[in-house]
């Protein structure tokens, strides 16, 4: 699972359908934290290439909260403004 869109990074290099995908997720039972890797592209990723950048973000969620805790990290991402046109992949 992952999402593909056209991606800036905080250097400015523009990169067109840009591979995201979730690293890292921890968290409490109020919080997760979820940190994301873009790379260029799946193949790059694929061929053991490094990502170009990582960020992350916390989302908060209740303790009755059973689901799958990368499922919930796409979801979140893709309300965010910048990552609307966002498709999984």
């Amino acid at each position: 699972m992952a999402l593909q869109t056209n991606y800036t990074t905080q250097h400015g290099l523009s990169i067109q359908s840009a591979y995201i995908r979730v690293s890292y997720v921890h968290g409490d039972k109020n919080n997760l934290c979820i940190e994301f890797a873009v790379y260029p592209s799946k193949l790059l990723r694929d061929a053991g290439k490094p990502c170009v950048e990582a960020f992350n973000f916390t989302v908060s969620h209740d303790l009755e909260f059973r689901g799958n805790s990368i499922q919930l990290a796409y979801s979140e991402m893709k309300k965010r403004n910048e990552f609307t046109e966002a498709t999984d992949v």
